[in-house]
């Protein structure tokens, strides 16, 4: 039996680069809920109603706040640090990495489906306005 009562040693505790990882991972299912909370806000802003503003200007604070955690994470991805376990903190830092593009391809996504339908609601043909391309399935 371990004892758990004892005095924690150098030897128990994480790397660094793992507690790191443990806090981006959190952070990664915070933005997850982000970009759901943001489906919400565009699919509100996208009903016709007389005040158009709220939910567009919710939608457009919470997509600033996205962008932001993506910069920041990906920040965080690059600096976890070189430690005796390099292969494995390798390892780790790609599986973050494909993480955090996995969410920015979603929240890309959304972000053109929304934009797509405010321009079907106004009449335009699709990407004509903001430049993009239409979006196709499986171009991602």
């Amino acid at each position: 039996m371990v004892d758990l009562t004892g005095p924690i040693t150098s030897s128990s505790v994480a790397p660094s680069w793992v507690q790191q990882s443990n806090g981006i991972q959190q952070k990664l299912k915070v933005l997850k809920k982000l970009i759901a909370e943001l489906k919400k806000y565009h699919d509100e802003a996208l009903l016709v109603t007389f005040n158009r503003n709220s939910g567009a200007q919710d939608a457009e604070m919470l997509t600033l706040e996205v962008q932001q955690r993506f910069k920041q994470l990906h920040a965080e991805i690059r600096t976890t640090g070189p430690n005796n376990d390099a292969e494995i903190q390798k390892r780790v830092q790609q599986q973050l990495a494909q993480a955090l593009f996995k969410l920015s391809l979603e929240f890309r996504r959304e972000e053109m489906r929304f934009l797509n339908k405010v321009e079907e609601q106004m009449g335009m043909e699709r990407g004509s306005s903001i430049g993009l391309i239409e979006e196709e399935e499986g171009t991602w």
